[in-house]
């Protein structure tokens, strides 16, 4: 049933009933809880059966004896524990519907009751698996993570668990079943970057991916060597050998084979300019042969599908901004699409929607706050504006101050006539505006949007 509500909630499609979500959940964490609290002792004491007197012989005692073993079976089984993989199977359950489902929140806690909160169920889950972590595989264990780190953003913290299962899977890298794939190497970057835990045990499965990759049981495709490149770079668990020999394996394909809004030829270019700007050491220590592929996808023409797509904020802000004489031209700068900018001038507005920040969050996620730092290594003025900023303004007078407001802050005009828009001043700009930081600001702009109805 968890595994059926997840697939239902993640189509978005279909809703699935709060209430019965719940249920399911809580029952699923009750199940495993009186599994674990069943004693080894008890449970092996009950399922052996009673044995008959030496004197009874004959089919009818015989008889007797099946009836009685399948009587004790019987009880075992109705009040007995799991068996390790299936206590195994409903703790990556219980995550897995803490993460997907609408439990994360609910009622206090209280002492010497049962937690019906989200941290109670993360606290019940994370103590079920202390336990059951020496019985997962290495598959389960990256998942176990995978499931833990997204729920690190909800506040829901293991550091430890992170550090003990990491070492699991360090002791058992000798057993070719229990190796980790470069890709699940991968997933296991992508857990500790999200949940904010640094270690510098990650660096032996570094090395794993460059002793594995391309083996006979590791196959790697050109598509498969860019996006683990992505994921390598962006979690910043990457070695001039590994980029060296990721690259080697994307340039068995053409590049210029992909087509021009791919999903692997955007990898490629973020890659590019993440070494050009951030890394340009590594870029130094690369061969020709690998210096050359990076120049020859800089060259390349990449194409964002959603570059024409107008969201609610971009529409209305392009409107105020165009009131003012600012082009709104529509741009694509290395793997980044500009859809509010200047490019003569070097001037973009970023429209962060709701997209952009990680749940229930006002922390940008990383492919946002990278978008914005490249673009200001590259030399532009970049304006954030967000959206919950932007909902805040409840009408039109509101929202054309609060636009007029941004563009006398950064020096884009020289002064605002009521009878006519004001020219924009692309010269001098004089810093960047973070829109709505506080909400004194927010009533500032609202009483001046009052004042300047008549305009």
């Amino acid at each position: 049933l968890v595994d059926a509500f997840c697939t239902v909630k993640l189509s978005r499609q279909q809703k699935v009933e709060r209430g019965a979500e719940r249920a399911v959940v809580f029952a699923l964490r009750d199940s495993l809880l009186s599994s674990l609290r069943q004693s080894p002792s008890s449970s092996s004491s009950s399922s052996q059966p009673a044995k008959e007197p030496s004197e009874v012989q004959g089919e009818e005692a015989g008889g007797r004896k099946r009836n009685k073993q399948a009587g004790a079976q019987t009880e075992a089984a109705e009040g007995g524990s799991l068996s390790p993989r299936d206590s195994v199977a409903l703790c990556l359950s219980l995550l897995k519907a803490i993460r997907h489902l609408s439990v994360k929140e609910g009622g206090r806690r209280r002492v010497g009751s049962s937690d019906r909160s989200g941290q109670g169920l993360f606290e019940d889950a994370m103590g079920a698996s202390s336990g059951l972590l020496i019985h997962m595989t290495s598959r389960e264990l990256t998942e176990l993570l995978t499931h833990t780190s997204s729920l690190a953003l909800y506040g829901f913290e293991s550091r430890r668990t992170f550090l003990v299962a990491l070492q699991l899977i360090r002791e058992r890298l000798d057993v070719r079943s229990e190796r980790p794939s470069p890709f699940d190497v991968a997933r296991l970057f992508k857990a500790f970057s999200k949940a904010g835990v640094q270690t510098e045990m990650l660096r032996v499965l570094t090395d794993l991916i460059i002793t594995d990759l391309g083996l006979p049981h590791c196959p790697c495709t050109p598509q498969m060597a860019s996006h683990l490149l992505f994921t390598c770079l962006s979690t910043r668990n990457y070695s001039p050998p590994l980029v060296e020999r990721l690259l080697a394996i994307v340039s068995r394909e053409h590049i210029g084979l992909r087509g021009e809004s791919s999903v692997e030829l955007r990898s490629l270019k973020w890659v590019e300019i993440s070494l050009r700007l951030d890394f340009a050491q590594t870029v130094s220590s690369l061969s020709p042969e690998a210096q050359k592929l990076l120049g020859l996808v800089r060259d390349l023409r990449y194409v964002d599908p959603g570059l024409e797509e107008d969201t609610r904020l971009s529409r209305q802000l392009s409107f105020f901004l165009k009131k003012h004489g600012f082009p709104c031209s529509r741009e694509m700068e290395g793997p980044y699409g500009l859809k509010i900018c200047d490019r003569e001038n070097r001037i973009a507005f970023e429209c962060l929607e709701k997209e952009a920040f990680y749940p229930n969050s006002k922390k940008l996620r990383f492919t946002t706050e990278t978008k914005i730092r490249h673009l200001e290594a590259l030399g532009w003025k970049v304006f954030p504006m967000k959206y919950w900023a932007w909902d805040a303004l409840t009408c039109y007078e509101v929202k054309a101050a609060f636009v007029r407001k941004i563009l006398k802050r950064a020096g884009l005009i020289e002064g605002v006539r009521r009878d006519a828009p004001s020219r924009l001043k692309l010269s001098g700009l004089g810093g960047r505006c973070e829109a709505l930081e506080s909400s004194r600001e927010s009533e500032t702009l609202i009483e001046e949007g009052r004042g300047e109805r008549g305009e």
